[in-house]
């Protein structure tokens, strides 16, 4: 559909809407122009105070106010964010309350642990010493003498001394299972 505006010399031919969208930016072209020369009347009179085109200062307050009501209002919620996170609330609290107690649990198991520890290191220790004296010289020189293999006689004289682990003796010494064993109900057959 289109519209056909015809002045004597002048003949357009539009769309409909693009002739609305013309029509309403003429509208507003006058209305802006009229504001403008009335402002400039008002001033230049000076008597009367300045007429707002279209009503521009009002609209300008209002904006300010709503402006001014934003601020408050982010400002008290900033406000209410300060006093929630300066006062924790109860599930904070008893959280905070719960880690520290857990924290001191953990301190004093370890701390128990640690002294648990010294004790049993100081036992033994102290029962090391006392093995160690009751230990008689020759068995200490014993111990204290490099492993070395023994020869048959060295064993033969140990197991007279009274070792117990005679068998094991003889086959170090290098005899067979056999001979060792033999070497043994000799042993005890001269000793009763």
């Amino acid at each position: 559909m289109g519209v056909t505006v015809s002045v004597t010399a002048f003949v357009l031919n539009m769309p409909l809407g693009l002739a609305v969208i013309y029509a309403l930016a003429g509208v507003l072209w006058y209305e802006l122009l009229r504001s403008a020369i009335l402002s400039r009347f008002a001033r230049r009179r000076g008597d009367r105070p300045h007429v707002p085109a279209m009503d521009e200062e009002s609209e300008r307050e209002r904006e300010r106010e709503a402006e001014r009501e934003r601020e408050a209002a982010e400002r008290e919620a900033a406000e209410r964010e300060a006093r929630e996170a300066s006062e924790p609330d109860l599930g904070r609290r008893l959280y905070y309350l719960a880690r520290k107690a857990a924290q001191a649990e953990r301190d004093l198991a370890i701390q128990t642990a640690n002294e648990a520890t010294r004790r049993a290191v100081d036992r033994i220790e102290r029962r090391f010493r006392e093995v160690n004296a009751e230990l008689d010289d020759d068995e200490a020189e014993r111990l204290r003498m490099p492993q070395s293999t023994p020869t048959v006689g060295e064993a033969l004289a140990l197991i007279a001394d009274g070792a117990t682990n005679r068998l094991d003796l003889l086959e170090q010494a290098g005899l067979s299972r056999d001979e060792a064993e033999a070497e043994l109900r000799r042993i005890d057959a001269a000793g009763r």
